[in-house]
């Protein structure tokens, strides 16, 4: 088995995951992700609040940005689109990962769904968040997981491989830990 099928998420994971009840307003989801320089922010059910119900990401937010510009409120009565639950807006059904999964599943798993951001998830419970940055930032500082990722990844993704060797130049010419 290769080392990036052997590495498992729940090493390279975030469990300082921020998250929002369902009914919690997108301009309090926006607030959170300014404050913690974030992207993301995983959507919880009130009643469950270790339970995954969706994500807003980044792009979530703009899509509704631009909406709510040609939307525009036409009387007083009515309310802007980031007043409204992040419910309205979240993607779901939520991708997740297993934190037993290897990092290898996690990179296929984005790959495959566009996607950027994987909550971790073990028999329901939000657990952590592994991201593109955690899978890329894993495989740069192991030169071995560089070497078998460039030969497992389809032609397809060389915007995967182009990423890799940035952060390996970058880390490498500056030093960076």
């Amino acid at each position: 088995m290769s080392v990036i099928e052997s590495s498992s998420v729940l090493n390279f994971m975030s469990r300082n995951v921020k998250t929002v009840v369902h009914t919690k307003s997108l301009k309090h989801a926006c607030k959170l992700m300014y404050e913690n320089d974030i992207g993301s922010v995983i959507v919880v059910w009130s009643y469950e609040p270790h339970k995954p119900a969706g994500i807003m990401t980044e792009r979530d937010i703009m899509k509704v940005i631009a909406m709510d510009q040609l939307y525009q409120p036409t009387s007083p009565h009515e309310i802007s689109l980031l007043d409204m639950d992040v419910m309205s807006f979240m993607t779901t059904p939520v991708i997740t990962i297993a934190p037993s999964a290897s990092l290898w599943d996690a990179l296929q798993l984005m790959q495959q769904n566009r996607i950027r951001r994987l909550p971790v998830v073990q028999n329901e419970k939000l657990m952590g968040i592994i991201t593109e940055k955690h899978v890329v930032k894993a495989i740069a500082n192991n030169r071995s997981m560089l070497c078998e990722i460039q030969d497992k990844l389809p032609a397809g993704a060389a915007s995967v491989i182009e990423r890799l060797r940035e952060v390996t130049f970058s880390e490498s010419f500056f030093h960076i830990q």
